[in-house]
Formats: structure tokens, C-alpha cells, sequence
């Protein structure tokens, strides 16, 4: 519109030019008679305003507030959407041009009008303007002057892009970003960023504490970089592989502990949580990893696990020489103590062949002394054989086992079902019986506790593995809330088949019995 006004008068500026010399040649006493055709510029004429009137419209309807201003600061044109949003009209924007700028933007943006006005450069800048309602909101503003042929600005055009939303997101985000750095410096965990080719873009205060690279030393490095030594050499595939499948999206996040160097070479234990950040097209953009020392607390797991090696190995040798000292023990019960009840026996039968005249009392009491030594050799035998039994070491474990099951069912009257294989388990002294403890003590705690009216006990052995199980039919018990008792014997069964190397297992929950597992997989293992 400004371009078309321009042009028509430079126009009449020419043709009033024209007119001027026709009157001078007419009063020097010559005739000149000027004939023009202006049916062409009448149609063009008709053409400008017509364009003029589209621009118009278009400028009019535009979601951007456009604006012309002179060069002494007069506002001579507001598009009709800077008329809805300030709620002014032309006339009144004239009077008052700068009313609708918040008082606090409007020194700065006067200043750099008049810095721009001495220039003639195009300018940028934001402003707060106020809303028809009274709100105020933030504008981006851009303005450009229209130049004669001379190069002087004759005009300022200028459009205002509202960014209030865009403003806010930006303001959020900063405070995002600020409280994400807040959380970063304060985590107890070191905190670093690697971007997608490993190079480090974020090295928290945390990670100079437990690395010693500083925040300077580190940005820019590479996981791999020869000069920045960093990941323990024997733990470089474990990382490689975690590197891997974050990047390759195989898992979205995952937990290592590793071992790492600081930077003058000690060696430190560091558990990594690493997660990674993708794009919408699934590519990975930075993988974020927290790290927590935890050198200290391996030190204490390691001494922890040397002095339980050390108990179970102690453990071990005690059950050992308790199994030694069983041995003899019922082998001198069964000897010596034996052979010398046995002797009594022979002579309470002589004696009582030799008094048969005597009174009846006293040979009833001879009977019941007969009666009493045949009671004491069973008892010896008895004790003698559970201390150590002698089947266990001359048929193997299965006759042990049936013998037992046997002397069970007469003492605690609780119906027993045994179930082997035909062929005897192939196993050395040491693990038959360490076996046979296990079974023995699982059916002292079903008479002691299960209230069960049957148990069942299965050998069962295959290629893989040698399993046994022994399931009764009682009440059953919380394994949190067990008695002491029963705790203190199910922890010893544990730790026999643990120091083998064996799965023990025991299955129960109250009303519904117990069922004690043992699996000794087919593979060679070094006892303790």
C-alpha cells in the first residue's frame, strides 16, 4: 500500500513538472498543443487500488499484529488484528503510540528505537504489550524501513509475533533444567551423561569426589579416550556389552557393578544404574548413568564371606571330627559294652538253670533281670546304630534309610512309605552320610512337631541329578515364624547340603504339611 502511494506521487510529481514547462513555452507567445492518451495509467490506476485493497485484506487478516510508522515516531497504519488485540483504534494508537508497552520494557525499547532510527538497521526485540483486557503478554517485534532512492528511511514497517506461550515453555524448561541440575549436584550418586558416542556431556561435583577428574578434566572425553583411563581392564567386556544393548535398545535400562579407576589409578567398586534417552524415531540421544562407590561396603562383603568360608569350613571339620567321634563311640558301645552285656546275659542263664529248686520269687526275679539285660543290649544296639549306623557303612544308604524308616514307624507310630531305586546311589562315605544326617533329622522334626499321621520319602535318581524328598501329612508352618527349634535344625540340614554344594529346599505353609527337598546335581564338587 506505502509502495503505490509512493509511486502516484512520484507520478504527479512529473506530470505537474510537464504542466509547468507547458505554461512557460505558452506565455514566451507559443502554442503547444498536448494531446496524451491516460487510459493505460487509468487502468493501472484501477489495478493499483485493487491490489491496494488485496494487501489490505490479506495484511487485515493475518494472525500477526502489522504496524507502519514514520520516522518522527507517528503511527499512520495498524492491521485489524493489532485493533482486536489492543482494542484500539488507529486514532487512538496515533495519540498515544507506546501506551499498550509495559512501563518496565518501554525505557529499553525507546532507547533502542532511537539507536535504530540513528542506524536505519532493521531490529529485532521483545516486549511485553497489553491486552484489550489488560493482560499482558510477550511479543517478539521485528521492524524494517522502507528507503528512498537516496537511501534515507522514509517509513518503518513492523510486525509483532506473540510468544507469551512459547515464553513460558522456555521459562518452564529453564526451570526444569534448573531444578534437574539442583537434584544433580545434591544426589548422593555421581551423575554423568554420555551423549551417543560415549563422549561425556555432564560430569557432576559427585563424580569428581569419586573419579578425582574434574568437571574441565572430563567434559569432552571419551569412554574410550587412552588419556582418560577409566574403566578396569578386565571389566571392559562386561561394559562394552551394557554399552551395547543400551544403544541397540535391547534393554531400557540395567544395573553392573563394575570396577573403575580414579584418576591417579586406584581401583574402585561401582555399581551403575544406566538408562538411556531416545528420540521419536527410537534413536538414542545420551545415556544417563548414576554411580555409587561402593568400595567400602565390597571391602565388607568380601571379609564378610572370607569369615562365613571360614565358619564352613570350620563347621565342616567339627562335623567331621563329630562324625569320627560317633563312629568310635558306637563302635566301643557295640564292642565292649555289648560284648560285655552279653556276658552278663550268658551268666543270668547259667544261674538260673543252676537254681531251680530255689523259690519261685527268686527266680522271677531272675527273669526279670534276664528280661532287663535282653532290654539293654537292644538299647545298645540302638544307640550304637543311630550314633553310627552300622548298615549305612556295610549295605549303603538305602538299607540305612529302611532300617531307620523301621524304628521310626515303632517309636513315633506315624505310617511311613519308602520309595528307592533298584540301584544303590554310587556315593563316598562322606556324602551318604551327610545324607543320611539330613533324612534323620527331617523325621526327628516330623515326630517332634508335624503332628503328621504319615510320611512319605522318596529317593528318586536320574542322569542329571540324585533327588530326595520327604513329605508328611501334618500341620504344616510359617517359615518366617517358625520355632527356634525347628529353625536351628532346618538351618543345620541347610548348611550340610550347602557346604556341598547341594539344593536343599523345604516347602510347607500352615494346615497343609511340610516337604523337605534335596537335589545333588551330577556334577563334581569339592566339599568344605
Amino acid at each position: 500500500m506505502l509502495l503505490s502511494r509512493i509511486v502516484d506521487s512520484m507520478e504527479q510529481e512529473r506530470e505537474f513538472n510537464t504542466l509547468k514547462e507547458n505554461v512557460k513555452m505558452l506565455l514566451s507567445g507559443r502554442i503547444l498543443t498536448v494531446v496524451r492518451d491516460i487510459t493505460g495509467r487509468k487502468d493501472a490506476d484501477d489495478t493499483s487500488r485493487g491490489s491496494e485493497d488485496h494487501i489490505r485484506l490479506i495484511i487485515d487478516t493475518i494472525p500477526i499484529m502489522a504496524w507502519t510508522i514514520l520516522p518522527d515516531g507517528t503511527v499512520d497504519f495498524v492491521n485489524q488484528t493489532w485493533m482486536d488485540y489492543a482494542g484500539l483504534s488507529l486514532d487512538e494508537v496515533m495519540k498515544r503510540p507506546t501506551g499498550i508497552i509495559h512501563p518496565e520494557d518501554l525505557p529499553h525499547v525507546m532507547e533502542k528505537w532511537l539507536a535504530n532510527m540513528v542506524t536505519g538497521e532493521p531490529s529485532e526485540d521483545e516486549m511485553r504489550l497489553r491486552r484489550a483486557d489488560g493482560e499482558y503478554r510477550w511479543f517478539l517485534v521485528r521492524t524494517a524501513p522502507l528507503r528512498n532512492e537516496q537511501g534515507n528511511p522514509v517509513k518503518w514497517y513492523g510486525i509483532s509475533t506473540d510468544i507469551e506461550d512459547s515464553k513460558r515453555a522456555e521459562d518452564e524448561l529453564r526451570l526444569t533444567y534448573q531444578r534437574l541440575s539442583y537434584h544433580v549436584e545434591n544426589s548422593p550418586l555421581a551423575v554423568i551423561e554420555w551423549d551417543k558416542d560415549l563422549f561425556i556431556r555432564r560430569w557432576s561435583s559427585h563424580a569428581e569426589d569419586i573419579f578425582e577428574w574434574t568437571a574441565s578434566e572430563a567434559l569432552g572425553k571419551n569412554m574410550y579416550d587412552p588419556d582418560f583411563l577409566f574403566i578396569y581392564e578386565d571389566d571392559l567386556q562386561a561394559v562394552n556389552e551394557i554399552v551395547e544393548q543400551l544403544l541397540k535398545g535391547i534393554v531400557k535400562s540395567n544395573l553392573s557393578l563394575n570396577r573403575n579407576y580414579t584418576k591417579e589409578g586406584s581401583v574402585i567398586y561401582c555399581e551403575w544404574y544406566n538408562s538411556v534417552l531416545r528420540d521419536e524415531q527410537g534413536n538414542a540421544i545420551t545415556i544417563l548413568s548414576l554411580i555409587h562407590n561402593v568400595t567400602e561396603r565390597k571391602k565388607a562383603q568380601d571379609t564378610l564371606q572370607q569369615s562365613y568360608e571360614e565358619i564352613r569350613r570350620l563347621t565342616g571339620h567339627l562335623r567331621t571330627i563329630r562324625e569320627e567321634e560317633r563312629t568310635r563311640i558306637a563302635r566301643e558301645i557295640h564292642d565292649e559294652l555289648g560284648q560285655q552285656l552279653t556276658v552278663l546275659k550268658l551268666d543270668v542263664s547259667w544261674l538260673t538253670k543252676r537254681l531251680n529248686r530255689t523259690n519261685p520269687a527268686t527266680k522271677d526275679r531272675l527273669k526279670d533281670l534276664n528280661a532287663l539285660l535282653d532290654s539293654t543290649v537292644q538299647s545298645v544296639r540302638r544307640i550304637s546304630y543311630e550314633l553310627r549306623p552300622v548298615l549305612l557303612d556295610e549295605f549303603g544308604l538305602g538299607a540305612a534309610m529302611e532300617w531307620h524308616l523301621k524304628e521310626f514307624e515303632k517309636r513315633s507310630a506315624i505310617r511311613t512309605c519308602f520309595s528307592q531305586p533298584q540301584e544303590e546311589p554310587q556315593f563316598d562315605d562322606t556324602v551318604k552320610t551327610n545324607l543320611f544326617r539330613i533324612f534323620q533329622e527331617s523325621l526327628t522334626n516330623v515326630a517332634r512337631h508335624s503332628k503328621a499321621s504319615e510320611v512319605k520319602i522318596d529317593v528318586v535318581q536320574n542322569a542329571q541329578q540324585f533327588m530326595l524328598r520327604i513329605q508328611d501329612n501334618g500341620i504344616g508352618f510359617n517359615k518366617e515364624k517358625g520355632t527356634e527349634g525347628k529353625t536351628l535344625g532346618i538351618l543345620g540340614m541347610k548348611e550340610r547340603a550347602t557346604s556341598f554344594g547341594w539344593q536343599y529346599e523345604i516347602n510347607t505353609k500352615p494346615g497343609h504339611g511340610t516337604t523337605v527337598m534335596v537335589t545333588i546335581p551330577f556334577v563334581k564338587k569339592t566339599p568344605l
